[in-house]
This record gives structure tokens, C-alpha cells and sequence, in this order.
């Protein structure tokens, strides 16, 4: 149980409000949401070269479906995604969301042409705008910001796993279909059905969706931060020298998180010769055991250093987690021995996943509630456009512009990855100085507003626990 020392310093413990009822399921609910989320994304880089093979595509047109596609519903979906999640049932819309999202991602193995492909990917793109805004803005709602990081911790489960189920689940069943012959008796390519069997997989969380309750938090009152545009807009004003680098820096990193991952699968198979099948498993071994104890750390740890480290703990543990990631994912692609190669990858994918858990909640902590879901969704929409929508492509343009040989995907990573950073650990340096401030002005809304703020019971100087 969360605990305080009050402002006259006499020692005395206070109880800080716990979890609502609920909100650990609620967790686990959104993660199996955020799982079926990444699955169906990443389906695509993960079988990248079958579908190459069957349809001839080059890296450029592939590139487009895996990034651009998918990025611009994704990204411009998300803003009014969000207003709507501010003000509807946010349960009921992300039950819509799974529902067309699943739904296209089962029409994707249907479709017999690249325009076809690429509007499916389009509506996966539009259906998954609903996951973090509104899973995002219910979690903050049933977690106070001291627990909220184990909440998210959560939620962020679902990134690793659904990569692993991508590239090692969906990698073996394409495989096995293929050489089974299952495929051909079915008078279907193994990638089809393995996208038809994944939307068809996710389409098994609506129902539990649709029985969610949800308890949003009381509207304030409509004198300051009313739900209008100028609010968003003043508030934003309000903080942006903390949200400009936080966010330009965040955009670049999902460049990161989007494009290398799959480059890094298809490195594994040009450069050293390994199966679809081989190299899913081995990646997938390490994303789901870096995912998993990358997230968990970062959810569990946050709040014990937050209290030792300050407010601005969770900025300074993303610039730490650049700084590792940076030299050791450049290093990774270009060694000789694939194993090894393998095995350094560990370290920056563990940093890579614990610095993604440690995303929503470095933002939502500098809104009111009832902006959080739309700080999300423009989080979101500058990600989408650069990271998503470019992610791919970034890679696969130094592969065929500047190196101008794809067997040379490994250094496309590595010199890739260091444009990259060079960019994201100042921005978030620059970020990490203006970050208590930023959430001081959000409490000072919040209270003006007629809601009790977090902090609201502390010392101002006493550090208080954030979110990742």
C-alpha cells in the first residue's frame, strides 16, 4: 500500500487511493487487446518474403504496406478516435475497433492485388487507432499515478507477445502449412491462412469488451480545461517545452520500434541463410523474454526510483535506456556470427521494451483526465506518420538507395539505427528537464478544474511515483 509523509513532516502514513475495483482485469483485458493489436501488425514484416514471392514485390512496394498503409489511418484515425473516446463509451469503442481491425486482417489473406493489400492494411490500420487512446485513458482512470506504471507494465505485455506470436507462432504455422502440403490441399498460400486464423483469433475479444463497464472519472467542472478544442490547444501551449521534444522524440524511437525489428527477421534470412521457420523461433524466443521482463521492470521498478530519483525518473530512464540501446543495436546486425549477433540484440530489445512501457505514461502525466485520451492519440498520430509510416521504409531506402544491394540489410541497421538516436537521447534529455513542471501544471488544472489532483495530500517537494 502507496504511502506519504505529510507536509508537517511528522512521519505519518496516509493511505493514497488504490487500484479501483476491477482494474487489474481491466489490465489484463487491454494486454490481450494490445497482443492481438501487435500480432496483426506484425504479421506482415514477419512473412515478408513469401508474400514478396507471390506477388513479386519489391522491397520499396513491401515497404509500403508494412509502413504507410497501415500509418496513415492509423495515425490520423487516432485524433478523432480520441475525441470520441473523451466522451463515449471508451469500452464499447474498442470493441469496435478489434471488430474491424480483425475483420481486415482476415480479408488481407483474401486479397489478389497490391491496392487490394494495401486498403486492408489501411483498415487494420483505422481499427487499431482504438487500442492505445482508449486503453490508455481506462487504465488511467482505475490506476492513481503511484500504481499506474504496473498497469501499463501490463498492458505493454501485449507488445511482446504478439510479436512473438508473429514471428514464431505465425512463422512455424506458414511453414508447417507449406510443407505439409496442408496449404496446397486448402488451395490457399500459408501466409493467407495464417492471417485469416489470426483475425479470426482476435475477434474472440469483443465479447468480453462489450461486458467491460466503464467507469470514467467525473467531468470537472466547465471553468478551466472546459472539453473544447481551445482547451486542448491552451493546455498544450502550456507545456510545450516539455511535449515538443518528448513527442518529436518519441516519433523517432517508434521509427526505431517499427523498422528495425522486422529488418533485423529479414537480415537473419538474407545475410545468413536461416528459415522463415528458424529464424522465427530464435527472434521470437528473444522478443517475448526481453518484451516480457522489459515491460515488468519498467512497470515495477519506476515508482521504487521514482521516489529516489525524483519527478523526472521515468525521462531520465528513457534518455539511460537510448543511451544502451544506440551502440549495441548497431553493433548487433553487422557481426559475422549470426548466434552472437542474436545474443548481443538482447540487451537494447530489453531496453527497447522497457522504454516503450515507460511512453503513455510520461504523457498522460502532463494532461488533465479529460484530455488524456486526445495527448495519447496526437502522440500517437506524429508516430504513426513518422515512426509507422516510415519505420519500413527508413530501413529499406538506405537498403536500396544508398547501399544498393538487399544483401546489405545489416549495415542499412546499423547506420540506420545511429541516425536515429543521435536524434532521440537529446530530445529526451531536453524533455527530462521540463518534466516537473509540465505535470505541476497539469495538477494545477485538475485542482482549478474541481478534481483532486495526484498530488494532492503532498509536500511539494516530496518525489511522487509516475507513470511510465
Amino acid at each position: 500500500m502507496a504511502v506519504f509523509v505529510d507536509s508537517a513532516g511528522k512521519g505519518e502514513h496516509h493511505e493514497l487511493s488504490k487500484p479501483a475495483p476491477g482494474a487489474w482485469r481491466l489490465a489484463w483485458l487491454v494486454m490481450a487487446v494490445a497482443t492481438v493489436s501487435w500480432l496483426d501488425r506484425t504479421l506482415i514484416g514477419i512473412l515478408i518474403e513469401p508474400i514478396k514471392a507471390e506477388f513479386s514485390f519489391t522491397d520499396t512496394q513491401i515497404s509500403l504496406l508494412t509502413g504507410l498503409a497501415f500509418s496513415i489511418c492509423y495515425g490520423v484515425g487516432a485524433l478523432p478516435i480520441a475525441w470520441l473516446a473523451d466522451r463515449m463509451n471508451r469500452a464499447l469503442l474498442l470493441a469496435m475497433g478489434v471488430t474491424v481491425w480483425c475483420s481486415l486482417t482476415i480479408g488481407f489473406g483474401f486479397a489478389s492485388s497490391f491496392w487490394i493489400l494495401f486498403l486492408c492494411r489501411m483498415g487494420v490500420g483505422l481499427g487499431e487507432a482504438t487500442a492505445v487512446p482508449c486503453s490508455v485513458s481506462l487504465l488511467s482512470d482505475r490506476f492513481p499515478r503511484t500504481v499506474l506504471p504496473r498497469g501499463l507494465g501490463i498492458f505493454q505485455l501485449g507488445t511482446p507477445i504478439g510479436i512473438t506470436l508473429a514471428t514464431a507462432g505465425a512463422a512455424t504455422l506458414t511453414d508447417w502449412l507449406t510443407r505439409s502440403g496442408t496449404a496446397e490441399q486448402l488451395g490457399m498460400s500459408g501466409w493467407r491462412i495464417t492471417f485469416i486464423f489470426a483475425g479470426a483469433l482476435g475477434l474472440l475479444l469483443v465479447i468480453p469488451l462489450l461486458l467491460t463497464k466503464d467507469k470514467r472519472a467525473p467531468a470537472p467542472k466547465k471553468t478551466v480545461g472546459e472539453e473544447t478544442r481551445e482547451g486542448l490547444m491552451a493546455h498544450l501551449y502550456n507545456v510545450r517545452g516539455y511535449i515538443i521534444p518528448l513527442m518529436a522524440g518519441n516519433a523517432l524511437f517508434v521509427l526505431f520500434l517499427n523498422g528495425y525489428p522486422q529488418w533485423v527477421v529479414v537480415m537473419f534470412q538474407r545475410v545468413h541463410g536461416w528459415s522463415l521457420q528458424d529464424t522465427g523461433i530464435a527472434f521470437g524466443a528473444v522478443a517475448v523474454s526481453t518484451g516480457i521482463l522489459g515491460a515488468l521492470a519498467a512497470g515495477w521498478f519506476t515508482p521504487r526510483l521514482s521516489r529516489r530519483m525524483g519527478k523526472d525518473a521515468t525521462l531520465r530512464l528513457k534518455v539511460i535506456s537510448a543511451i544502451v540501446i544506440a551502440p549495441l543495436a548497431a553493433i548487433g546486425p553487422i557481426l559475422p556470427n549470426p548466434w552472437l549477433g542474436l545474443v548481443v540484440l538482447c540487451t537494447p530489445l530489453l531496453f527497447t521494451y522497457g522504454a516503450a512501457t515507460l511512453l503513455p505514461g510520461a504523457i498522460v502525466n502532463a494532461s488533465p483526465s479529460w484530455l488524456r485520451a486526445r495527448f495519447i492519440a496526437i502522440n500517437v498520430f506524429l508516430g504513426s506518420l513518422i515512426g509507422g509510416g516510415l519505420g519500413a521504409l527508413f530501413f529499406a531506402t538506405i537498403t536500396d538507395y544508398v547501399f544498393r544491394d538487399e544483401q546489405m540489410v545489416a549495415y542499412s541497421l546499423c547506420l540506420g539505427t545511429l541516425i536515429i538516436y543521435a536524434a532521440v537521447i537529446p530530445l529526451w534529455l531536453l524533455a527530462s528537464r521540463r518534466y516537473h513542471a509540465a505535470i505541476h501544471r497539469a495538477d494545477e488544472v485538475e485542482r482549478a478544474a474541481g478534481r483532486p489532483s495526484h498530488d494532492d495530500g503532498l509536500e511539494a517537494d516530496t518525489p511522487v511515483v509516475e507513470k511510465p
